[in-house]
């Protein structure tokens, strides 16, 4: 369950040398306890709902969503579309909100994914129309999307590119995410010595 995803740029941090990012699918105020609960949790639900190399239907998906999310995206739904409050209510939700599509991609939980990634399904993009369905403005990125880090990172020097690769080779799935994140954030190249869980405001 560990397709090569790839993007328009040459090298996606997505996924390299092993290693796996979340930081798009799932907000900056998530704690590694609350995650590493959740994505087991809807790994093991998608597994209901999913046969090998074939997609769901939407019917299965937007109840994927919602036994992911044990409704909560019900109740979100309703706060965003409140007049006065519902735009900062909608920033908030999106600081401590994870893809409910997203899980762990192998039982030893060492890497993280997309279950309803197109790489998956022969190209079958259906994650715009699912992912955060019930959630105006809350969306996934589009099939194009690449994320700033992933921009620094293919527009550094190789050298500097190796220095970044040499500095995350010990990093777990987690600790990965979030230096990717405090990289997209600052420009930063990480140190072997230290990661960062810096996150952008």
């Amino acid at each position: 369950m560990q397709p090569p995803y790839s993007n328009s740029h040459d090298v996606s941090l997505c996924r390299i040398d092993k290693h796996t990012c979340g930081a798009c699918c799932w907000g900056p105020n998530i704690k590694r306890s609350h995650l590493v609960s959740r994505l087991r949790r809807q790994r093991d639900l998608f597994r209901h709902i999913s046969s090998a190399g074939t997609l769901p239907g939407h019917a299965r998906l937007f109840l994927h969503e919602i036994l992911a999310t044990r409704g909560m995206n019900l109740l979100w739904a309703v706060l965003v579309r409140l007049p006065g409050i519902g735009k900062r209510r909608k920033k908030t939700i999106a600081q401590s909100i994870v893809c409910p599509f997203m899980g762990f991609d192998n039982d030893q939980e060492t890497c993280v994914g997309c279950m309803i990634h197109p790489t998956r399904f022969e190209g079958h993009d259906v994650r715009s129309a699912v992912a955060f369905a019930l959630l105006p403005g809350i969306t996934c990125g589009d099939a194009n999307y690449v994320c700033t880090g992933c921009t620094r990172f293919n527009d550094m020097p190789h050298d500097q590119t190796q220095v970044f690769l040499n500095a995350v080779t010990a990093l777990d799935w987690y600790e990965y995410t979030q230096t990717v994140r405090a990289f997209a954030c600052t420009a930063v190249v990480p140190r072997p010595e230290a990661t960062s869980e810096s996150n952008c405001s």
